[in-house]
């Protein structure tokens, strides 16, 4: 692996080192306008301190970067959480390709009733997992946060989701509660829906 590196560190090297040489090559055959031409008279500035050589931790940056802008096509718009006014932020982690898990994190204004949110949540869940994007994806978690405090976590297997006629019913024997506050568990218990 550090030779592998060292090898792609070199050959960026050798063609910057190139790709300056032409540069300086073209400018000294072309002939130039000095006085019309702005860019000579202006001052060039030092060249970055940090290295032109990429490291390790450069390149596996680059990686994660670019695995960020291939992996997000999930369409978080489908959970429409913000209509109920439940909902402040919503941060969707997609990681298919590494894990095969996508994970919703949540965030309820501090005043939402936690029981009304989380079945809420939960119906607008259940259209959430019939998407077409989340292809790929074996586990899906949301995890509910109200008052910086996790409330309500829940892991769903996809290939157990079938839908029924029920939305809660059907999420939850396809999934594992991994989470619950007493408020939102008194209120499932009330209104008989977990």
């Amino acid at each position: 692996m550090k030779k592998i590196l060292i090898s792609t560190g070199i050959l960026c090297v050798l063609l910057h080192t190139l790709t300056a040489c032409q540069s300086i090559t073209s400018q000294q055959t072309t002939k130039t306008d000095w006085a019309s031409n702005p860019q000579i008279n202006t001052p060039v500035k030092p060249p970055a301190t940090e290295s032109t050589i990429p490291t390790e931790a450069k390149i596996e940056e680059k990686k994660v970067e670019e695995k960020k802008k291939e992996s997000s096509s999930i369409d978080s718009s489908t959970l429409m959480l913000g209509e109920m006014g439940f909902v402040e932020d919503i941060k969707v982690t997609d990681a298919r390709k590494i894990t095969q898990h996508i994970n919703v994190d949540i965030f309820l204004f501090n005043k939402a009733h936690a029981g009304h949110a989380v079945q809420f949540i939960l119906n607008q869940y259940y259209e959430f997992l019939q998407q077409k994007d989340i292809k790929g994806a074996k586990t899906v978690t949301i995890g509910i946060m109200q008052n910086d405090t996790r409330i309500f976590q829940i892991t769903t297997q996809v290939k157990k989701f079938k839908p029924e006629e029920y939305f809660i019913p059907s999420i939850l024997k396809a999934s594992k509660i991994e989470k619950m506050s007493d408020e939102v568990r008194e209120f499932g218990r009330v209104m008989e829906k977990w």
